[in-house]
């Protein structure tokens, strides 16, 4: 099942209230998710998934791991997007983190 419009424009505009640094780009009916350019996760199925690193697991560490798709060998976090302040604040770390490395 590939994630709908209606789920992808919930996640981008409402829980992380139209934040310019997080973007999103459509690929094969699913939506790769980037901040400040760089990837950071995803959605896949109407799941927002988080690739994982040094910052997601601070935050999400208690989330549940999982494939993005079937095949794949990268697990990342199921994030549940009705914490939207934690999210918000992850994304505002990310964003801050991206800047940093440039």
């Amino acid at each position: 099942m590939a994630t709908s419009k209606e789920f992808h424009n919930y996640v981008l505009f409402d829980v992380f209230q139209d934040n310019k640094a997080i973007t999103s780009k459509k690929m094969m009916g699913e939506y790769i998710l980037y901040a400040s350019g760089v990837i950071f996760g995803g959605l896949y199925d109407n799941r927002l998934l988080i690739r994982r690193d040094e910052l997601s697991d601070r935050f999400f560490s208690g989330s549940s791991l999982v494939y993005p798709y079937q095949g794949s060998k990268t697990l990342m976090y199921a994030v549940d997007i009705e914490n939207g302040s934690e999210l918000r604040l992850f994304a505002d770390e990310l964003c801050k983190e991206q800047k940093r490395e440039l």
